[in-house]
C-alpha cells in the first residue's frame, strides 16, 4: 500500500496566496510613495506563495518524504510549554488591546517584555526598559518619516 501524499499542504498553500492576490487586486499598485502602491508588496507575497504551494505540490507528487529534522540545541523528547506559547500569543495580542489608549512606546513595553518572557527571560525590568527605548525609537522614527503613530501616550494627552 502507499503512502498517504500530502497534497492538501500545497494546496493551502495555493489558497493562502490566491487570497493575498485577491485582497491585493483591491489595493493601489502603482503611482504611490516611490512609484509602488501597498498592493505591490501584497501581490508579490501572494504569487510567490502559488509558486511556492505548485512547487511543494511537484514535490510530493515526485515522491518527496518530508521527515522532521533534528534541531540544534533541541530536545525533541522535552513537551512544549503551554505558559511560554500564551506568553508569546499574549505578547502578539497586546496591540490590538492597548494600542489606542496606551499608544505604541508603551504597548511596545509590553509586548517584548512578554515574549522575552515567554523565551525564557527572567529580567522583566531590563526587558521592559529594553522594550520601551525601542518603542520610543521607533515612534521618533516614524515621526521623522511624516507617518506619525499619535500621541505618545494617547490616555493622558501627551
Amino acid at each position: 500500500m502507499t503512502a498517504r501524499r500530502p497534497y492538501w499542504l500545497g494546496a493551502s498553500i495555493i489558497l493562502i496566496g490566491l487570497i493575498w492576490l485577491w485582497q491585493a487586486s483591491y489595493l493601489p499598485q502603482f503611482a504611490q510613495y516611490a512609484e509602488l502602491g501597498p498592493g505591490f508588496t501584497v501581490s508579490l507575497v501572494g504569487g510567490i506563495l502559488v509558486l511556492l504551494g505548485l512547487i511543494l505540490i511537484w514535490q510530493i507528487a515526485r515522491g518527496e518524504s518530508f521527515e522532521s529534522q533534528e534541531g540544534e540545541d533541541v530536545d525533541a523528547d522535552k513537551e512544549a510549554s503551554w505558559p511560554a506559547l500564551f506568553l508569546a500569543i499574549a505578547g502578539a495580542a497586546v496591540p490590538l488591546a492597548t494600542m489606542q489608549h496606551l499608544g505604541f512606546p508603551i504597548t511596545a513595553m509590553l509586548s517584548f517584555s512578554l515574549v522575552t518572557r515567554a523565551f525564557g527571560s527572567r529580567r522583566i525590568v531590563f526587558n521592559a526598559i529594553i522594550g520601551l527605548g525601542l518603542g520610543l525609537a521607533c515612534w521618533y522614527g516614524f515621526g521623522l518619516l511624516g507617518v506619525p503613530l499619535g500621541h505618545i501616550i494617547p490616555v493622558l494627552g501627551i
